[in-house]
């Protein structure tokens, strides 16, 4: 059996959105951030919470400048779903992130 010799690679998909994972050396490094822009946050959150995960229960935080929600793996990855309450040029947001110290900007 080859199960346990070769890392694990899988895609999960929501919506339009999609995420390739990937235990490979090099990859990524514990603690990564990627932040999805999505709509329909409320929506999402409700849906996850729904599925009564047993050790996490997703909420919504209210910066001034959005809606966010954090889902943490057990590495310490994030995963950050974002609705804005505006659309700033893509340029913007951009610079805003990379100036912020994020690791991936995912839109």
């Amino acid at each position: 059996s080859l199960r346990g010799q070769y890392a694990l690679y899988m895609g999960v998909q929501y919506a339009h959105c999609q995420l390739h994972l990937s235990q490979h050396h090099g990859d990524a490094t514990p603690g990564f951030a990627a932040r999805f822009e999505i709509e329909g946050i409320s929506d999402y959150q409700r849906l996850l919470t729904a599925k009564e995960y047993r050790y996490y229960r997703p909420s919504i935080d209210a910066p001034p400048w959005s809606l966010d929600m954090t889902l943490i793996d057990p590495f310490g990855n994030r995963l950050i779903f974002t609705q804005p309450h505006y659309r700033p040029c893509r340029n913007c947001i951009k610079a805003a992130f990379v100036s912020a110290g994020a690791s991936c900007w995912i839109q």
